[in-house]
């Protein structure tokens, strides 16, 4: 759609063509008129300065984008460049209107993509970190040591290590629903033993002189690379931030079908707990904010929901419920 104004009396002096996102205005004889009824009322700050700059003889060219009035239907971007033509009568601002919105939604759609192939590669080198740092600790005591006891440990971290790099390539040939969603990898569901599995994270996790205590009898169907990623993130956080020598606890819900996860260390002031979910949030100095985020990931994958209160020894309590069929 071409269209001209003129500069001095803001009046619409031609218009060629049409466009659909706009056709309700077709008929507006004032440029004034159509800021009003046209324009997002978010986007006026952004576009009405361009406009004025060209109608105060500060600047003789304009190109800007903008999203029509919900008052007009279905909102759409409108990608506007214009110039100023200087007349005999009289000077014009001569614009072309087009209808960018399937451009702004592929720019959209693709930002969002990064974002979540961004998130998902901080995910999977987090949670590779920490099996490889345990190995290397247990290669490089076995060389002090001249033992084989450390043998053990070290192949548990390697084959932890070659099942999420599996997963990645599941997910990433698959497009599996981390790439396309933003969760976790969900691969083969089973029926697991909670206290197996939080035992076998437990000794994945470098946990130091912190102490474990399993008070669970409940099953769960789910992946069972997910549940060990889950409680391996809620037991480093535990340690991470309990300070030497935490006593972590799992057990079950007492009103709900599901576990939670305990630990006496200095806890999680009320005014954060909503926050700690998010990507990047961390409380401690080193932490790269990732591991309750990736907890949150693998919940939402099963619908599972995921609380966070103070536990009865002072310090944080995660409580994960799950649906009754999902047990």
């Amino acid at each position: 759609m071409v269209w001209a104004v003129d500069i001095e009396t803001k009046e619409i002096v031609s218009l060629i063509g049409s466009m659909p996102a706009i056709e309700n205005l077709q008929d507006v004889e004032n440029l004034v008129t159509f800021f009003d009824r046209g324009i997002h009322p978010d986007d006026l700050p952004e576009v009405d300065p361009l406009y004025r700059q060209v109608f105060e003889r500060e600047s003789e060219q304009l190109s800007v984008d903008f999203r029509t009035h919900p008052d007009q239907g279905e909102i759409r971007w409108i990608h506007v460049d214009a110039r100023v033509m200087h007349i005999e009568d009289g000077d014009l601002l001569v614009g072309v209107g087009t209808d960018i919105t399937a451009r702004k939604r592929y720019e959209r759609e693709l930002k969002e993509q990064r974002n979540r192939l961004e998130e998902f590669s901080s995910v999977l080198s987090h949670d590779l970190r920490n099996p490889l740092q345990i190995a290397t600790g247990h290669v490089k005591l076995a060389q002090v040591e001249d033992k084989d006891d450390h043998l053990g440990a070290i192949e548990q971290a390697l084959e932890r290590m070659e099942t999420l790099i599996s997963e990645l390539l599941t997910a990433v040939e698959e497009g599996g629903p981390m790439i396309r969603g933003g969760s976790m990898v969900e691969t083969d569901r089973e029926h697991l033993d909670v206290e197996a599995v939080a035992t076998a994270a437990w000794d994945a996790v470098e946990t130091q002189d912190a102490t474990l205590s399993v008070e669970t009898e409940t099953t769960i169907s789910a992946d069972r690379s997910n549940l060990e990623q889950l409680f391996e993130n809620l037991f480093r956080n535990a340690v991470e931030h309990g300070g030497t020598g935490v006593a972590v606890t799992v057990g079950d819900l007492d009103e709900q079908h599901g576990f939670y996860v305990a630990d006496d260390g200095p806890g999680i002031p009320d005014g954060e707990r909503d926050a700690i979910f998010e990507m990047g949030y961390s409380t401690g100095g080193n932490g790269a904010g990732l591991g309750l985020r990736i907890v949150s990931q693998i919940a939402e994958t099963y619908g599972w929901t995921v609380t966070v209160t103070g536990s009865e020894r002072g310090g944080a309590r995660f409580e994960i419920a799950v649906e009754t069929d999902a047990g």
